[in-house]
């Protein structure tokens, strides 16, 4: 999804060579300010969504006596999947569905591969905490 680092390397990468699902940040932030979405809507519509979360209470391979996952369930239904979720369910079978096909294109995938291995070293763990420091914490090497 576009989130945290998720921009940064969609910005170094481009839209042919990173594989996005779900609801953009506007898009949420029209759900916090206006309302509208509704959990439940999504659970009883999508057959999909149902099925799944079924699974996390009612005994089976997933769940053996019915309340491991309860509060998952709950949270997602009760309390309106503030987190969206659901929502994004949709868009995540999807994206799958393409990334499948991508792979299946061994040039394809390996060209995707490359492109982005090219442009990683930016998000190592070394850079990133070197980022941080100076541009967020305002703090500086201590040399010994």
């Amino acid at each position: 999804t576009m989130d945290g680092a998720n921009v940064e390397m969609h910005e170094m990468v481009g839209d042919n060579n990173m594989f996005l699902f779900g609801l953009r940040a506007e898009q949420v932030m029209d759900y916090y300010q206006h309302g509208g979405y509704h959990a439940r809507d999504i659970y009883n519509g999508d057959s999909r969504v149902k099925e799944v979360l079924d699974q996390l209470v009612n005994p089976g391979p997933i769940c053996c006596h019915g309340a491991e996952f309860e509060t998952i369930f709950h949270s997602l239904l009760d309390n309106n999947d503030e987190f969206f979720v659901l929502k994004d369910f949709a868009s995540y079978v999807e994206t799958h569905v393409e990334i499948d096909r991508a792979y299946r294109n061994r040039q394809e995938w390996l060209k995707k591969s490359i492109i982005n291995i090219g442009h990683s070293g930016k998000f190592s763990s070394d850079n990133t905490i070197s980022r941080y420091a100076a541009e967020i914490w305002n703090i500086s090497p201590v040399r010994l």
